[in-house]
């Protein structure tokens, strides 16, 4: 007969070879399925019978709707965030079923650094701030490096990031700065995420170095919002002037790192509309005349029918492949007859604070094109971005010199633009880029309609 001993040694390694087994099949479910969605079983955590995800889910679910108890009780929130992140980390690669809902690891996670951000925020000892700031900062880093999207949690995590070496005094400034950067950044790259392929639009200049410059190494011009001729352009800016330190630090964040570019487009970009409904090729006027006969902007922008218009013709591509770490969309730019509203809001969306002008130049019908990046440090008020095959064709000004018009007319001949054009053949969706050479013409007074211009086709 087996002594209980011996007896009691057999069930042990019985149960501890089932174990391994089982953890042994856990582990090869997890190298073979690390990224699909799946429940997770119970892990050991602490001394508790909580798991990462049980204790990572109460923390969030306690704090994440009142700001007001995350402040009341700062020191708790700080203290538990400081005990548990490094374990509430391994969260952020699955989903979890929660009262059958799915809820997703990294966002959680993601939420969890912003209360406790928001819990820091209430330090008042500089030299606490500064030490609680850099432990912020690394994992928010950390976050942002190794999570995907989440652009909304990323940029509340630099924001707070910020007031936290904001109250860390005078000597971090330059940091809450580059973290102001950072928010703008994401909050930026998380609302636009739209291309629009065959982008077609117009600008119109003069003629002179600059100018030619462009057209030799295939760029296109930016200019900070603080050179425009409308002194209340991008009302953010002009708003974040106030006597308030944060704003002066925000508006800094911005001033260095945006830049725009300025086209003429009468129609719409395409959007959906409030039913759903894809909208292309709205016009925004029933009776504009073409871009390129639009006088004003010939006389403001082009000096005075000496330049030139420049017909573009953007790929989809041009938005939509940015990894050198910048932001860069279009945008149309909406008219309000009173802007003082803007003044009077506590915050302003993303149209509000870049792209609504008076209605006095609604004439102008105005896209813009930003380009936002974060590692610029502000000294140039202008700047240049590669824009190969985009000039379609270029309108000389009633007024253009010849020298000047043969002059771009030798330097363009033989280039090309491209336009894709989709298709379907044998139910299945085919794509083509045309390569198509650039077109010049030459304005005139209309011999027809006094008072009206034309654009006559040059042969070459």
């Amino acid at each position: 007969m087996m002594s209980y001993e011996k007896c009691k040694r057999k069930v042990n390694n019985a149960f501890f070879l089932t174990h391994i087994l089982v953890h042994f099949g856990q582990l090869l479910y997890f190298c073979t399925f690390k990224t699909a969605i799946q429940i997770i079983y119970n892990m050991p955590y602490s001394d508790s019978s909580d798991t990462p995800w049980e204790s990572l889910y109460a923390f969030v679910d306690r704090y994440q709707a009142n700001t007001a108890t995350v402040a009341q009780e700062a020191d708790a929130v700080i203290a538990t965030f400081e005990h548990s992140y490094k374990k509430w980390r391994q969260c952020t690669e699955y989903f979890y079923s929660v009262h059958n809902e799915t809820k997703d690891g990294s966002r959680y996670y993601g939420i969890a650094i912003v209360i406790y951000s928001i819990a820091l925020c209430t330090i008042k000892d500089s030299k606490r701030a500064v030490d609680a700031a850099t432990v912020l900062q690394r994992e928010v880093e950390r976050y942002c490096k190794e999570v995907d999207y989440r652009g909304d949690i990323k940029a509340d995590m630099w924001h707070n990031l910020a007031l936290c070496q904001h109250n860390g005094g005078a000597l971090y400034e330059r940091d809450a700065i580059e973290a102001f950067k950072k928010e703008a950044f994401y909050q930026l790259d998380s609302s636009n995420n739209t291309s629009h392929s065959n982008l077609e639009c117009y600008t119109f200049r003069r003629i002179d170095k600059y100018l030619l410059e462009s057209l030799v190494r295939e760029s296109i011009g930016l200019s900070s919002p603080s050179v425009f001729n409308d002194i209340f352009d991008c009302p953010l800016m002009e708003i974040l002037s106030a006597d308030d330190e944060i704003a002066r630090l925000i508006r800094t964040a911005y001033s260095e790192c945006l830049k725009v570019a300025c086209f003429c487009k009468n129609d719409k970009l395409t959007y959906t509309n409030e039913k759903g409904d894809i909208v292309h090729r709205e016009k925004k006027h029933e009776n504009d005349e073409p871009e390129y006969q639009k006088e004003l902007l010939w006389a403001h922008y082009a000096d005075s029918h000496r330049g030139v218009c420049i017909r573009y013709m953007f790929p989809g591509e041009f938005t939509t492949h940015t990894d050198d770490g910048r932001v860069l969309f279009f945008k149309d730019v909406v008219y309000k007859d009173d802007l003082k509203y803007l003044k009077e809001k506590n915050g302003l969306n993303l149209e509000e604070a870049f792209f609504v002008k008076s209605s006095c130049w609604e004439y102008e019908n105005e896209l813009r094109l930003v380009c936002y990046n974060p590692s610029d440090k502000g000294q140039e008020l202008h700047g240049t971005m590669s824009a190969k095959n985009v000039v379609a064709a270029v309108y000389f000004g009633v007024k253009c010199p010849a020298e000047d018009r043969e002059s771009i007319i030798r330097l363009l001949q033989g280039r090309h633009y491209e336009k894709k054009l989709l298709s379907i053949k044998d139910n299945k969706l085919h794509e083509e880029v045309q390569r198509l050479p650039v077109e010049f013409y030459q304005m005139e007074k209309d011999p027809e309609v006094f008072g009206k211009i034309r654009a006559r086709r040059i042969e070459v």
